[in-house]
């Protein structure tokens, strides 16, 4: 793999410190020993028995080659990520979710996660909060917009916005009903913008970490997603002390349509300056 050995090549060992920080690659580099501490953001990933829906393409032509393509480049790359944790000293996750999988013997120098703090460029808004739920995201299979586009499209009576564009952008063009408006890809001002006005945000992805919640939390906006992986942990669900949003169990349209349901019901013990609160 191309990628592998260029990052081997990088010649760091004349530093005392190394901080590789890394989705994949990065920690890889060569450097001496007992120098370097790595920040492990999503390289669960591509750990054995996790999410396929990375390298899953949808039925379309040269699908199958792709997928069979994808699936040996990844098993390539398990073989060499197996082989990169003796050369570091610390591992650090971003979350409880992520730091778990480095727990269970394959990354066993984990010391733990260190949570993301709030991002300065996110704050409260001073308009009116609009009537549109809203959802940003690169437009990939594993982020799950199309399942929000149709959880909506049974629920006409509500808007959704979609922010975002990636190779998805079509077939969630195809998904989307009236009451569904698509942007495709926004500056950063236009999208700040619709978070501080959004009624709410809808996050239907499992992530280890997931930043995006939490930029719409400092926007002071109440946040529907999914309470497994990171956002299980960055969101205050219903039924705890200062709530900053809802959960919902299952990654299907029937249940985020109830978690809209139970947002709308309840939404008014949700106050935007708990969302801007870490603890």
């Amino acid at each position: 793999m191309a990628g592998t050995r260029a990052i081997e090549a990088f010649d760091v060992t004349e530093h005392d410190l190394v901080l590789s920080s890394s989705v994949a690659l990065a920690k890889g580099v060569i450097t001496r020993p007992d120098s370097r501490i790595s920040p492990i953001s999503t390289a669960r990933r591509a750990m054995p028995g996790s999410d396929t829906r990375l390298y899953q393409q949808p039925r379309r032509p040269f699908g199958a080659v792709k997928r069979h393509l994808a699936r040996e480049m990844m098993h390539r790359f398990r073989i060499w990520d197996l082989r990169t944790p003796p050369s570091i000293d610390v591992m650090v996750a971003n979350s409880q979710f992520h730091s778990s999988a480095y727990s269970q013997g394959l990354w066993p120098r984990c010391a733990g996660h260190l949570p993301a703090s709030e991002h300065g460029w996110f704050a409260m808004g001073t308009e009116y909060r609009d009537e549109f739920y809203l959802t940003a995201s690169r437009l990939v299979p594993y982020k799950r917009v199309d399942l929000i586009v149709r959880a909506f499209s049974h629920m006409p009576e509500k808007r959704l916005v979609v922010i975002g564009d990636g190779p998805e952008m079509k077939r969630i063009k195809a998904l989307a009903t009236p009451n569904v408006e698509i942007l495709g890809y926004q500056p950063f001002e236009v999208l700040r913008d619709h978070m501080q006005r959004a009624r709410a945000f809808v996050f239907a992805a499992q992530e280890d970490f997931g930043i995006v919640p939490l930029e719409a939390q400092a926007c002071g906006t109440p946040v529907i997603a999914l309470n497994h992986g990171g956002t299980a942990e960055t969101l205050r669900g219903l039924g705890r002390n200062r709530p900053t949003g809802v959960h919902f169990d299952t990654q299907n349209e029937a249940s985020l349509c109830k978690g809209v349901a139970q947002f709308e019901a309840y939404r008014d013990l949700i106050d935007p300056e708990d969302c801007r609160r870490t603890r």
